[in-house]
């Protein structure tokens, strides 16, 4: 009986910023080529890039597809997802698009090949919680994260323009504030000290497109949420039991921000008690209306640390968190 050298396959494989390395090593595998993954790169929150070669050592075999195959599952196979490099041996590069952000997942090489499927070891990365920077309109960059399907601005906004250049007021006066219908936005307590870790406060005016002219706050290709977009993160947070807060700025509590979200305690511009709740609590618009005057919210506060929707007057001063369109 003819014999065959050994499958060997050498893995290298690359985490992301948040993750943890594992690599489990299982040279009982039945195989015919030499495989070395290389040149394994990070591309960005939702993608991994995994070069490999493959060493002819049996002449009578030929590799018909390559590729690697992966899954949130142990031992993923052909079944499951997978990224195919045509075929043959020799040196190639697949990228897998699409990940999940802070999810763990499990990837392995396969052959097919004249005598079967062939595998090697699986390697175990977790998706980068954090993705690229973004900019706006006025040149302030933000960091982003991936929290389960969805990207989301990891800081405040900062813009004093709509994203095609259109300037908001900046309005100081509590009359001129309790009584504007018109998007507004200032600081808290009208510092700009506050700018820099905390981001602006917008009335809801500013982030609904039919109060505001059809314009969007937002960079370009992001928006203020919905009341649907909201409760999907909620429940991520609630079924994963990460924290939305920060690390710090917190008066009683900081959180652990285990999600990446960031949530800073930036308070709010009330219609009744003005400039309030910096250190205690953090209140996020969406475009979602409840009745004319009043428009639902996302918010922490420091007394039950969990995130909740609360309905909230739409001359108040609230941060804006921006979410990514979908593709």
């Amino acid at each position: 009986m003819k014999k065959f050298v050994p499958f060997i396959f050498g893995v290298l494989f690359f985490c992301f910023f948040s993750a943890c390395k594992k690599v489990e090593r299982d040279n009982k595998l039945d195989g015919f080529a030499l495989i070395e993954t290389k040149n394994v790169s990070n591309l960005d929150a939702t993608s991994v890039a995994i070069g490999a070669k493959i060493d002819r050592i049996d002449e009578n075999v030929t590799i018909s597809q390559r590729g690697v195959c992966y899954s949130v599952k142990k031992n993923p196979t052909v079944d499951d997802s997978l990224v195919i490099n045509g075929s043959g041996y020799g040196e190639y590069e697949v990228t897998i698009s699409n990940l999940t952000g802070y999810t763990t997942y499990y990837a392995r090489a396969f052959a097919k090949t004249s005598k079967g499927v062939a595998y090697g070891n699986h390697v175990v990365f977790s998706s980068n919680k954090y993705g690229t920077k973004i900019s706006d309109v006025n040149g302030n960059y933000y960091t982003t994260v991936a929290i389960a399907g969805q990207f989301w601005m990891a800081e405040n906004l900062k813009a004093s323009s709509f994203n095609d250049g259109t300037s908001i007021p900046q309005v100081k006066d509590k009359f001129e504030w309790d009584n504007t219908t018109k998007p507004a936005w200032s600081f808290y307590q009208n510092d700009f000290q506050y700018n820099s870790s905390h981001g602006k406060l917008y009335n809801w005016y500013t982030v609904n497109p039919l109060t505001n002219g059809n314009k969007n706050i937002c960079p370009v290709g992001w928006h203020v949420p919905s009341i649907d977009e909201v409760e999907q993160l909620k429940s991520v947070m609630y079924s994963k039991k990460l924290e939305m807060q920060s690390e710090f700025g917190w008066e009683y509590t900081n959180g652990t921000n285990s999600s990446g979200f960031n949530g800073t305690p930036s308070g709010t511009r009330s219609s009744d008690y003005g400039f309030m709740a910096l250190g205690r609590s953090a209140m996020w618009w969406t475009t979602t209306e409840v009745y004319s005057y009043s428009a639902r919210t996302l918010q922490l506060r420091d007394v039950d640390q969990i995130p909740q929707t609360f309905t909230e007057n739409k001359v108040n001063g609230l941060s804006v968190r921006c979410i990514m369109d979908k593709l």
